[in-house]
């Protein structure tokens, strides 16, 4: 009893480890024959006797005069027809099979119990003709073939085996984990048949559905898992999406040249056009490949992430990637990516990263008739080419100065107008001078926008340099300035609502946070910074003087200095065209040149 029990444990444990396909192996077997003597006469390969006797297949591996190798090589063309990818992997194995295998005389192999059930010829018996198993130790082999079977066998039957042997590998790898040779048979069987020839896409994954593998190719020769989702076809021959393997290569046809590629997946799934041709973005294993972008026949060389490249269903260029040149009417250099539209359009491109923002390959955009460097993520385009600069850092150099946008605004002549939420930087306004540039980043304020004259040169900006004139002294505080086209200053906001700044009228100095001017530097409107009993300013009228509130805004006649508007910071009686009148305090009150006032707002 205790010998009988031992005797089950081990054959228990002996056919988990020949389960598992790695330390014991799985193998191929064949049919052999022997008459009473015991002496061999025939030896099929049992692959091939299955599929006969049992599916009534018809085998056919060539003519009878090609050798093992030739027949091996005309069912791996057969392969290659619907499945370049396996077909691709099972010829890398077949080069280094001899040398992986071992060839034995004398010795009977011990069986591999993954046969399942099945029957034999009377008079014959399953032999095993050749053993599979991962390399462990050295001296190992990964196939051990009976070599006194091998010698008996025809050449269908040589090329049987060694086909089984590679369809076996891949099945009982770690990513597809088979544990016997049920499916390498049928597989191996099918394979082997005319009927393969014919077979359509749809039906071959079907069958290796069937057959429990996991990977296949869409039209094209593009590697898809069969595994993981459903495969949506659009007819027999034509895949429309699948599951995709992005780290797997197949042959991308380009303008007559062939280039290896694997799928550049933005999602778990590979698409194509119903026409079949490729819709997902592909990744170009060379140096470089000419493509036609924007009508013109671009070389596009290897980037950070090599040359990727996206068609329409018109094979014409969608996306392209690497090191994209483009001269445009407004914008030339060298470029991470475009997209184009399907009318040919530009849409948008996407930057190198440079970090040095004076770095010579940086491309150039047209403004004003001048050529400027533009670094950032991306810059969009409208229907007629033109940067519609958002969401990227416009750097705009002049003279060593630099400064970047996050946000531009330009006319229809493609002049710009605006920049938003800039960097600290440098820039000139027309007079020549150059004013350190503040942004927003350096300071609390949101929404700072840098303004530009046709020119190109500053009309409004925000910087913490010192602005003089005859009439005005500022501090460095950060300060809202803008200039009349000649470069002089035409106003001043000052943005710390602090007292550091002071404009001149009549002679007197007023402390103030915001100062217009004429052109000719003369004070025109002002906007005290104190407000109370303690912000009471005084200014000159024709008929005497006047209390105002100095935080109000107040405008004066340039040429005069007189009054021209306030708020009254009391009760006051003023002169008017109609003789004297009180006006009550915070009364809005306006002045004509002979001084005469006029009420504007009553409190």
């Amino acid at each position: 009893m205790n010998k009988i029990f031992i005797l089950a444990f081990l054959l228990g444990a002996t056919s988990a480890f020949a389960a598992d396909g790695k330390d014991v192996g799985n193998g191929g077997d064949a049919v052999v024959c022997r008459n009473a003597k015991n002496k061999i006469t025939s030896v099929q390969f049992y692959d091939h006797f299955e599929a006969k006797e049992k599916r009534q297949m018809v085998l056919d591996l060539g003519a009878a005069t090609l050798s093992y190798e030739k027949k091996l090589d005309l069912l791996l063309a057969r392969v290659k027809k619907i499945n370049p990818s396996r077909a691709r992997m099972y010829r890398e194995w077949w080069s280094s099979f001899m040398k992986e295998a071992k060839f034995i005389k004398g010795s009977n192999l011990i069986d591999i119990p993954d046969t399942g059930g099945g029957f034999v010829p009377a008079g014959c018996g399953l032999e095993q003709l050749a053993v599979q198993q991962t390399v462990k130790f050295p001296g190992d082999s990964r196939y051990t073939i009976n070599q006194d079977l091998w010698d008996l066998m025809d050449a269908n039957s040589k090329a049987g085996l060694i086909l089984h042997e590679l369809i076996l590998r891949e099945a009982t790898s770690d990513e597809v984990g088979q544990t016997n040779s049920i499916n390498t048979r049928y597989l191996n069987a099918v394979m082997s048949t005319k009927a393969y020839e014919k077979m359509s896409l749809k039906s071959y994954i079907e069958l290796l559905q069937l057959t429990q593998f996991k990977v296949a190719d869409a039209q094209g020769g593009v590697p898809i898992d069969i595994s993981k989702a459903e495969v949506m076809f659009l007819n027999d021959e034509n895949i429309l999406s699948a599951w995709a393997i992005s780290d797997t290569q197949f042959e991308f046809l380009w303008d007559k040249q062939v280039f290896q590629a694997k799928i550049r997946a933005s999602g778990p799934r590979v698409e194509f056009y119903p026409s079949g041709l490729l819709k997902s973005t592909v990744l170009i294993d060379a140096k470089s490949m000419t493509l036609p972008i924007l009508g013109k026949s671009t070389v596009v060389t290897t980037g950070d992430y090599g040359i990727y490249l996206r068609l329409y269903e018109d094979r014409s260029v969608a996306e392209a990637g690497g090191s994209v040149p483009l001269d445009l009417q407004l914008f030339k250099g060298d470029v991470r990516a475009v997209s184009i539209s399907e009318q040919g359009v530009l849409e948008k491109i996407k930057f190198h990263y440079y970090t040095d923002p004076f770095d010579p390959r940086l491309p150039l955009v047209q403004l004003h008739g001048r050529w400027f460097p533009i670094n950032g993520d991306s810059l969009k385009f409208d229907e007629h080419q033109r940067p519609l600069y958002e969401d990227q850092a416009l750097l705009l150099t002049d003279a060593g100065y630099t400064m970047q946008c996050g946000w531009a605004e330009f006319n229809s002549n493609g002049d710009i107008l605006a920049c938003k939420n800039g960097a600290i930087g440098f820039w000139k306004t027309p007079d020549g001078k150059t004013w350190e540039l503040v942004n927003k980043g350096s300071r609390p304020f949101n929404g700072i926008k840098v303004e530009f004259f046709a020119d190109g040169s500053l009309s409004k900006f925000f910087t913490l340099d010192e602005v003089k004139n005859a009439n005005l002294r500022t501090v460095k505080k950060i300060k809202e300035v803008s200039v009349w086209p000649s470069g002089a200053v035409k106003s001043v906001h000052s943005l710390d609502y602090i007292t550091d700044m002071t404009a001149k009228v009549r002679g007197q100095w007023y402390e103030a946070e915001f100062a217009e001017f004429t052109e000719t530097g003369l004070v025109a409107k002002l906007h005290g910074s104190k407000c109370g009993s303690d912000g009471e300013v005084t200014f000159s009228t024709k008929h005497g003087s006047v209390s105002v509130i100095g935080c109000s805004k107040t405008e004066v006649f340039p040429d005069t200095g007189y009054l021209k508007a306030g708020k009254l910071s009391r009760q006051q009686t003023l002169t008017t065209a109609n003789g004297t009148r009180t006006f009550a305090q915070f009364a809005d009150v306006e002045w004509e040149e002979d001084g005469n006032a006029t009420l504007v707002v009553n409190p």
